[in-house]
C-alpha cells in the first residue's frame, strides 16, 4: 500500500508515485525538479516535461544540461520529451478526464516497449486558469492518475503555484495525491485523503462529511473507472457522515459498470452501522461491504 504522506524529498519520488508540489512564486523550485527529472534518466526511464511556456521548458532544458545531462541526445532519442502543458492536456478538444488518463497509460506502455523502466512526468498546471470546464474536473482526473501511478510504472509530479488558487481548491486537489511535496505548506484542508492502491483499490482516510463529499463524489466517480478491482479501502476512514456514504455507494455503482463489482473493504463496526441504518444495505444490494 503506498503511504499517503510527504516523501522526504522530491527528488526522492519513485515510479508509482503521484505528488502534489504547491509552492508560492518566490520558492525556486529548479534545482530539485531537475534532480526529480535527472533521476529518471539516470535509471533508463522515459521522462516527460511539459511547462507553462516555451522558455519554461527552455530554463528546465538549460538546468539539465547544467547538471551534466546530454540533453539534445537524450531528446533525439525520445527518452527525454518536452512539451507545453496545454497543448498536451487540453489540445484543441475540450477536456476529458478519461481521454488523458487513458493517453497516460498508453503513454506508459510505449515506454516500457521502447526498453526503457517507466514513465517519469512533470507538469505544470497553471494553464487550468484559462479552462473552466478542465478546472471543475481537474479533482477527478487527479484521483484517477493517483490510481494509475499506483498500478502502473509511472510517477507524475504536479507543479501549481498557491496565489492563482483559492485555498478550498488546492485542499480538494492536494487530498487527491498519495504524496506531497515536504514544503507544500496548507492554508486549508479536506480532513480526508484519497489515492490509489497497487491492487486497483481506491482508498479514503480521514474524516468524509457534507464538506466535501459533493466534491468527492465527482472525483471517486472519474476515478473508479480506471479501477481493475472494483474496490473502495475505507480501512484508515475515521469518520463518515451519510452525505459521505452516499458519495461511496455512487463511486460503487460505477465501479460495477467498469469492473463488474463493488466492495467496501476495511469497513468499521461504526461505518457498517450507519451504512444500514442509512437503508444503504437495501437500497445498494449489490455493494459487498467487508
Amino acid at each position: 500500500m503506498p503511504p499517503i504522506d510527504a516523501p522526504s524529498r522530491v527528488e526522492d519520488l519513485e515510479l508509482h508515485d503521484h505528488a502534489c508540489w504547491v509552492s508560492d512564486a518566490s520558492v525556486e523550485r529548479g534545482p530539485r525538479l531537475t534532480r526529480y527529472l535527472g533521476l529518471g534518466l539516470s535509471r533508463g526511464e522515459r521522462v516527460g516535461f511539459y511547462g507553462a511556456s516555451p522558455e519554461h521548458c527552455e530554463q528546465v532544458a538549460a538546468d539539465l544540461a547544467a547538471d551534466g545531462v546530454a540533453v539534445d541526445a537524450l531528446t533525439a532519442r525520445g527518452q527525454l520529451i518536452f512539451g507545453l502543458a496545454e497543448d498536451a492536456y487540453a489540445g484543441e478538444a475540450l477536456f476529458d478526464p478519461q481521454r488523458r488518463l487513458a493517453a497516460h497509460a498508453v503513454a506508459v506502455q510505449a515506454a516500457l516497449d521502447d526498453g526503457y523502466g517507466g514513465l517519469r512526468v512533470a507538469s505544470d498546471v497553471g494553464w487550468l486558469h484559462r479552462h473552466p470546464e478542465a478546472q471543475r474536473a481537474w479533482p477527478g482526473y487527479e484521483l484517477g492518475a493517483d490510481l494509475l501511478a499506483a498500478q502502473l510504472p509511472f510517477a507524475a509530479l504536479c507543479l501549481y503555484e498557491r496565489r492563482a488558487w483559492q485555498p478550498r481548491q488546492l485542499a480538494l486537489i492536494e487530498a487527491m495525491h498519495s504524496h506531497r511535496a515536504p514544503d507544500t505548506s496548507r492554508a486549508e484542508t479536506t480532513g480526508f485523503q484519497a489515492g490509489g492502491q497497487r491492487d486497483g483499490a481506491i482508498r479514503l482516510s480521514g474524516d468524509l462529511d457534507l464538506t466535501f463529499a459533493a466534491d468527492l463524489d465527482e472525483a471517486l466517480v472519474v476515478a473508479a473507472r480506471r479501477s481493475r478491482s472494483g474496490v473502495l479501502d475505507v480501512t484508515d476512514l475515521d469518520f463518515v457522515d451519510v452525505a459521505g456514504m452516499r458519495a461511496i455507494a455512487r463511486a460503487c455503482q460505477t465501479l460495477v459498470r467498469h469492473a463488474g463489482q463493488a466492495r467496501i473493504r476495511g469497513a468499521s463496526p461504526t461505518f457498517r452501522r450507519i451504512w444500514r441504518l442509512a437503508e444503504f444495505d437495501r437500497v445498494e444490494s449489490f455493494i459487498e461491504v467487508t
